[in-house]
């Protein structure tokens, strides 16, 4: 692939999967063996526990958001700086502003 068609990857994998909650889109950019370390500390292995990973993240932050701010790109190799912002649920369930 090309560095522009893998940094379309990565931008769809925010903005679609993460952004959207577009769960169907992880069986076109996310390797069925996967090995992905989450921010919150997890490392999985595999789309399926993956997709449990990110419905995981959806159920507490259900307003989640991704901005990419900067992509540097080249070869096969792609990253990206990002803020992300949203609520999350609180101890009786309501939502509260978060953000780093």
């Amino acid at each position: 692939m090309s560095t522009e068609a893998n940094e379309a990857v990565v931008r769809r994998f925010y903005e679609e999967l993460w952004n959207e909650w577009r769960f169907d889109v992880a069986a076109e950019i996310v390797a069925a063996a996967v090995r992905f370390r989450g921010s919150l500390g997890s490392a999985l292995v595999g789309r399926e526990e993956f997709l449990r990973y990110v419905e995981t993240v959806r159920d507490a932050f259900p307003d989640w958001h991704n901005r990419i701010d900067e992509t540097l790109a080249s070869g096969d190799r792609v990253v990206t700086r990002m803020t992300w912002s949203g609520t999350h649920r609180g101890p009786l369930g309501e939502l509260q502003p978060t953000g780093l």
